[in-house]
């Protein structure tokens, strides 16, 4: 999630709008994935470690297990709505079945195992797809192939980018965009790509992490604790 990543229970939406493989339509994830995460963080988390995991939908006015389903669900609907001409393009696929584990790994997951990007790893992860090769023209991030891969340069909706290998530590991160188990640190965009940050280490968002949770207000990782009611 560089600096501009919205929460990942939007971003693995961003797919097409057939049902893929089967499984779950992608009409219907939308659903599925917001009642499956609040349902689970309603059940698990207190009010701090709630607001911590919802923090990029105005979680203080989310009182309610409804509420939390209906601003997700419009997340969800908005995100999708803004890669239909990748959609369209079949820039990015959409795997129906593997939604289906994705809702059935939310549905079974402790609650200690609940943190900021549980809704982007393991098979949530595999929901979208990109399918452009490096060295081709990109839009969005998410339309390139390979985990490895990113929107080298692009600014849209005006000025496309090329898929390019993610860089690795120690090298410069214009785009703010690092190799998994790293992040771009330093000011943008003069930043240099670095180990993710253990617990108590500085931090300002929540891809800067290992426990993959920022703790905004002090400035420092620190994972979520959900233990259950």
């Amino acid at each position: 999630m560089n600096s501009l990543r919205v929460l990942a229970l939007g971003l693995l939406l961003q797919a097409s709008a057939c049902g893929g493989d089967g499984g779950v339509p992608l009409d219907q994830f939308d659903d599925g994935i917001a009642r499956s995460a609040c349902t689970k963080i309603f059940a698990c988390c207190d009010v701090g470690a709630r607001n911590a995991l919802l923090f990029d939908f105005n979680p203080s006015t989310l009182t309610t297990e409804a509420e939390c389903e209906d601003r997700v669900r419009a997340f969800v609907r908005m995100d999708i709505s803004l890669e239909q001409p990748a959609i369209e393009a079949g820039k990015i696929a959409y795997h129906g079945d593997v939604a289906s584990d994705c809702l059935a790994a939310l549905d079974s997951a402790s609650c200690s195992e609940l943190r900021y990007d549980l809704f982007s790893a393991g098979s949530c992860g595999q929901v979208l797809v990109g399918t452009v090769a490096r060295g081709e023209a990109c839009d969005t991030g998410p339309e390139c192939a390979g985990d490895d891969s990113f929107c080298m340069g692009s600014s849209p909706p005006l000025v496309p980018g090329i898929c390019a290998v993610r860089p690795a530590e120690g090298k410069p991160c214009p785009d703010g965009e690092c190799a998994r188990g790293s992040y771009c640190k330093g000011e943008f965009p003069g930043g240099t790509c670095a180990p993710l940050e253990a617990d108590g280490g500085p931090c300002q968002w929540h891809d800067d992490c290992q426990s993959g949770s920022c703790d905004y207000d002090a400035g420092e990782c620190a994972a979520v604790m959900c233990s259950g009611p």
